[in-house]
């Protein structure tokens, strides 16, 4: 990690949207550069401050069966983990 790809990687670890592969790379990064971990806590701040910036308002419930749908067909998503995830969804 160096440089611009650097911060994109803590700025994506931040906010949950790197493969697991990438995100093992960028947390043992952390774990040892003192410059990067201070990025990766402001980012993280800023990734947490997001989800209360702005009023929560509820999709219209087809948003949510669109989504189940797709996903469920999707085999991307037919791992033992993403079912458990989808039943959990469709739970609620």
């Amino acid at each position: 990690m160096v440089g611009k790809s650097c911060s994109t990687d803590l700025a994506g670890l931040s906010l949950d949207a790197l493969s697991a592969q990438e995100e093992h790379a960028a947390r043992r990064h952390v774990a040892v550069c003192s410059t990067c971990d201070r990025t990766y806590s402001e980012f993280a701040e800023i990734a947490a401050a997001l989800g209360t910036a702005v009023d929560q308002v509820a999709p219209p419930e087809h948003v949510k069966r669109d989504v189940l749908e797709r996903t469920r067909r999707s085999s991307k998503c037919n791992s033992p983990e993403w079912r458990i995830i989808i039943h959990a969804a469709n739970s609620d």
